[in-house]
């Protein structure tokens, strides 16, 4: 199988630390259970292992439809080739192909994902579509370097798991732990905790100034769950942005968008 090279690149890149990678995540990528997955491919999107659950985005990928077409509308605008570009919560790879191809084989993906099927599920899919161009980390971003926890899984939708009190653990860094400059695009979708991935990330933004696409408080239940005031934490999260130097656009959904004034 081409897992050598795969690992290879993945771990050794200036980017990554070899020394945060523990060995047992890398028996995890190489016990990858080809058997229970297919290969589905989306028009204009790229190619994707797909296992046999019910999930609100595989679902749509295995009807040959693209996942999110306005995100990909806007990656498409605002990641420039040759840059840097940014994807917290990269989930399978959905948006993560649309910004390599965006970027071209000159720029750079450095993608984040802290749950460790998921994380598994893009590596492959990655590496199927010969996406070279994409750095992939298995962790969460926030506000500071700790260990999270992740909440269960939500029947039929994966991406939506949340960081709280689960036994399954995961290693949270800040945006501003990596030396990243000419960032043209960053996309945040992170289940409630955009605003404190913003607190760990002022100094990349600052010093870039790319656009933003973000969800803000796209989990309503968890929300509710925490008895969290919604949208006044939606207003907080614009507050940030705005004061970075940001004007905040509504998309839809829960999504908006931030361009530099």
């Amino acid at each position: 199988m081409f897992f050598p090279l795969l690992l290879a690149f993945f771990f050794n890149h200036q980017l990554l630390d070899p020394s945060l990678t523990r060995p047992e995540e890398i028996s995890y990528l190489e016990a990858f259970p080809q058997e229970e997955y297919q290969i589905y491919s989306v028009t204009g999107l790229g190619s994707f292992y797909l296992d046999n659950k019910s999930d609100t985005i595989k679902d749509i990928l295995k009807r040959n439809l693209q996942w999110d077409t306005t995100a990909i509308a806007l990656i498409q605008r605002y990641a420039k080739p040759g840059t840097v570009v940014i994807d917290v919560g990269a989930h399978i790879g959905t948006l993560t192909l649309c910004l390599s191809k965006a970027v071209g084989p000159q720029g750079q993906v450095l993608a984040f994902e802290p749950q460790p099927k998921i994380f598994r599920e893009l590596i492959m899919n990655l590496t199927l579509n010969e996406s070279n161009n994409v750095i992939a980390r298995h962790c969460a971003l926030g506000e500071k370097k700790k260990k999270i926890h992740l909440d269960p899984v939500l029947p039929d939708n994966e991406g939506a798991r949340t960081i709280g009190k689960g036994s399954e653990t995961a290693r949270m860094f800040r945006l501003d732990d990596f030396p990243l400059n000419n960032v043209s695009f960053i996309k945040i979708d992170a289940e409630n905790y955009e605003s404190y991935i913003l607190d760990g990330a002022k100094k990349t933004i600052s010093r870039n100034k790319p656009v933003i696409l973000i969800e803000i408080m796209g989990h309503k239940l968890k929300a509710a769950q925490e008895r969290v005031d919604a949208d006044q934490k939606r207003k907080e999260t614009i507050k940030k942005l705005k004061k970075l130097g940001y004007k905040v656009e509504f998309i839809g959904y829960d999504d908006y968008l931030a361009t530099p004034q």
